[in-house]
């Protein structure tokens, strides 16, 4: 939301707004992430808790003008049939290649991060906190040092699904529902595994569009 603030008030290009993204939702990670492990808070209390923060952080925007309000913000739709890398307008076909860089990039860094000394540390957090304590690790810093990065992701992707949608909504965006999409995900395909995220995404998508087909054809009311 706030790379799309900076390009349409102004006219920040995307790449560049970008680092803008990632500094403001790195920041409010930060803030959650002290908040919630500072009073112990983890596991299921900690997912409820970040959900809790989306539904505050879209009552505060519909209620913000020069965020756009209830109504959002758009970008100016453009159809380019050539490729701009660099204003990040083109054809659906773009975008696909775009999004599949970074989701290759993506897999790649977490790869690199489970081998990694942080990912061994993450992984006997998760195991046993007070054993991973017991042994001298500093859980607490570890555990921010995940929401950090997690938060930085989350604004790249943010960025490319403001551009492929030319807009943005807060009841879109910070609906509850899409907050439990993106837990229930990891949590199908695989908690602690690479290829979780991507299996339990794929079946999510593949039941929803399933049974909204379904519906379809037996004149059933497709709820909005």
């Amino acid at each position: 939301m706030r790379r799309r603030v900076s390009n349409f008030h102004y006219g920040i290009g995307p790449w560049a707004g970008i680092w803008l993204a990632i500094a403001v939702c790195v920041a409010a990670g930060a803030v959650i992430g002290f908040l919630a492990f500072r009073f112990g808070i983890s596991g299921v209390y900690f997912a409820l808790l970040t959900i809790a923060f989306a539904e505050f952080t879209r009552i505060g925007f519909d209620h913000i003008q020069w965020l756009g309000g209830p109504g959002g913000l758009f970008i100016k739709v453009e159809q380019r049939e050539a490729w701009d890398l660099l204003d990040l307008r083109g054809t659906p076909r773009m975008f696909y290649y775009v999004m599949l860089v970074l989701t290759a990039g993506a897999f790649a860094l977490c790869a690199w991060l489970l081998r990694s000394r942080a990912g061994y540390y993450w992984q006997a957090i998760r195991e046993n906190e007070e054993a991973a304590q017991a042994l001298g690790i500093n859980t607490f810093r570890w555990k921010m040092l995940a929401v950090v990065i997690s938060a930085a992701m989350t604004a790249v992707s943010g960025v490319f699904f403001a551009f492929y949608y030319n807009n943005l909504f807060p009841e879109q965006i910070f609906h509850i529902s899409r907050s439990i999409e993106i837990i229930l995900g990891p949590i199908i395909g695989g908690l602690g595994t690479l290829f979780g995220p991507i299996l339990g995404a794929a079946v999510l998508t593949i039941l929803a569009d399933g049974i909204t087909e379904l519906m379809a054809l037996a004149g059933l009311e497709i709820p909005a």
